[in-house]
């Protein structure tokens, strides 16, 4: 009987329901590798629970952003820690989540009682509370909860497991719709990565209102960034370089996004080379493509 994980490789280049195994910047890799993450839904069952429970799924296909955010943050480990394989680290990460995302941008918190208890079990369906804020800004930018959100695991397995976003009462809308993945995949030679991935958009006219009119925050916090980093290097460190601009689609929704997920590779590299592995953080990459070329290329 073939193999079928053998068989997506050979067919589409990349490990089934992971990233594609050339392990190359996400503008490099064909955009219909990223077609299952956007068209993916949570199984009936899960869906029919949340109805039970007063929630609803963001459906990315209804959302207001006129663009999709393709974001791929990778941690490259040529060795494990002594003792622990990729499903071993996968469920540690999965089920230590406190040790592995900043709570300064983000804290995620069981939605229920029930749901602390599913997911240290069986995480299929369990939703989360996710208060999202920045440092300096404090949480909800003075805007209520509005870039708080709720999230389910609308898949789960050894190697990965995807938030997909929900409206819920807590929290109302999420800031963005669609999913996240947290995975690994095996590159052979005792190499693997394990990454989180993302295809999502704004979910509210409000939410895309917020991300372009916080633009020039987010410049002005990354060129206080560079600059601590210009002083802390001194007169005889490094020559001075422009800090990089933000382009015209990174306000704080997106933005503080970007800085929770490079926390979460820092995290995970140095968990790995904590325990005896060796780990180094990858490529982040991320593209904000127009959502009527992924529409169209994706049904």
């Amino acid at each position: 009987m073939p193999d079928p994980i053998a068989a997506a490789k050979q067919k589409f280049g990349h490990e089934a329901g992971g990233f594609p195994t050339c392990h190359c910047p996400a503008s490099r890799v064909s955009l219909q590798e990223w077609c299952d993450l956007v068209r993916h839904k949570p199984p009936p069952d899960v869906m029919r629970e949340l109805q039970a429970r007063g929630m609803s799924l963001h459906d990315i296909e209804r959302a207001a952003g006129g663009q999709v955010n393709l974001d791929y943050y990778p941690v490259e480990i040529d060795r494990l820690p002594p003792g622990m394989t990729a499903d071993d680290l996968q469920q540690y990460i999965r089920t230590h989540p406190a040790e592995f995302f900043d709570h300064d941008y983000a804290v995620f918190n069981p939605y229920g009682a029930d749901d602390a208890k599913r997911w240290a079990n069986d995480p299929l369906g369990t939703v989360f509370n996710i208060d999202m804020g920045s440092p300096g800004i404090g949480q909800g930018y003075g805007l209520g909860n509005l870039d708080d959100g709720s999230v389910v695991a609308s898949a789960a397995s050894n190697r990965r497991w995807i938030f997909s976003t929900v409206w819920s009462w807590g929290d109302g809308n999420h800031p963005v719709s669609g999913n996240r993945e947290f995975g690994y995949t095996d590159m052979g030679n005792g190499e693997v990565v394990f990454y989180t991935r993302a295809a999502d958009r704004l979910t509210t006219n409000l939410d895309a209102f917020v991300n372009w009119s916080t633009t020039g925050v987010t410049e002005a916090w990354r060129a206080g960034d560079h600059l601590v980093d210009q002083l802390r290097a001194g007169p005889f460190g490094a020559p001075f370089i422009p800090y990089p601009r933000v382009g015209d689609n990174q306000g704080l929704p997106f933005e503080v996004a970007d800085r929770l997920w490079k926390g979460y590779q820092s995290r995970v590299a140095a968990f790995v080379n904590g325990h005896g592995g060796s780990a180094t953080v990858g490529q982040r990459t991320a593209q904000r493509i127009d959502w009527k070329k992924i529409d169209a290329l994706c049904k």
